[in-house]
C-alpha cells in the first residue's frame, strides 16, 4: 500500500513498543531449540513450545517486521493455518475495523515460528509471537452447524478467540471477489447483552 512502508528501527504499532531490526548472533542451538523455516530455507528461527488443548483449533497472532510492520493473524482450519496480514494489527475495540489481506496458508508448525531472518537483498526481518491460544467457531445462526471451510469460502467467518491478549468474538468478512490477495475486514464483535 502506498505510504504504508516503514523503516526498520523506527516502526511502531498499536500494541507494541518500538520495533527495531534484530541484531546480534543467531540463537545458540545448545540453549534454544531451533529449526530451519520451510518458507525461507536459509532462515534460522526459534521455536517455543505450544501447550494447546487438542479439542480446540490453534489461533496465533505474530508481529512481523518485514518490508512494512504488520501482524499475521492465523487460524487453524482444515489442518493448516489460514493466514491474513493485518497492517495495523487487530483491535480489541468493536468500533475499529481493520484491513486483513489473505496470505499463503502455513503448516501448523508455523504457529510457534519466531526469530530473525534474512530477506531478499540481505535485509533483516523478524517475527515475534504476539498472542497465542485457541478459538471456537461461531455458527452464523444459533443451531446451525459450524463449517469453517465453508464460512471461509462464503467470505464470512466468526470466531471466539481465547488468547492472552485477544479474547472474545471476532468477525472476518471478505470485501471483494475471491482470489489472490483477498481483502477482508477484521472487527471485534460487541458482546451479546
Amino acid at each position: 500500500m502506498p505510504g504504508s512502508r516503514r523503516r526498520a528501527g523506527s516502526a511502531t504499532a498499536d500494541y507494541g513498543a518500538e520495533v527495531t531490526a534484530p541484531s546480534g548472533p543467531v540463537p545458540n542451538p545448545q540453549r534454544h531449540p531451533i529449526y530451519v523455516c520451510q518458507r525461507h530455507p536459509i532462515d534460522v528461527c526459534q521455536r517455543h513450545p505450544i501447550d494447546v488443548c487438542q479439542r480446540h483449533p490453534i489461533y496465533v497472532c505474530q508481529r512481523h517486521n518485514a518490508t512494512a510492520l504488520h501482524f499475521d493473524l492465523r487460524l487453524e482450519i482444515d489442518g493448516v493455518l489460514v493466514s491474513w496480514a493485518v497492517p495495523k494489527g487487530p483491535s480489541p475495540d468493536p468500533g475499529q475495523k481493520r484491513l486483513a489481506v489473505r496470505t499463503d496458508d502455513h503448516d501448523l508448525a508455523h504457529a510457534t515460528y519466531e526469530g530473525a531472518y534474512e530477506r531478499t537483498g540481505g535485509k533483516v526481518g523478524s517475527v515475534v509471537v504476539w498472542d497465542l491460544g485457541t478459538f471456537d467457531r461461531r455458527p452464523p445462526r444459533p443451531g446451525e452447524p459450524v463449517d469453517a471451510g465453508a464460512a471461509l469460502a462464503a467470505g464470512h467467518l466468526v470466531v471466539d478467540l481465547h488468547g492472552q491478549k485477544l479474547t472474545g468474538p471476532f468477525a472476518l468478512t471478505r470485501t471483494g471477489p475471491a482470489g489472490p490477495k483477498e481483502q477482508w475486514i477484521l472487527v471485534k464483535m460487541r458482546a451479546a447483552a
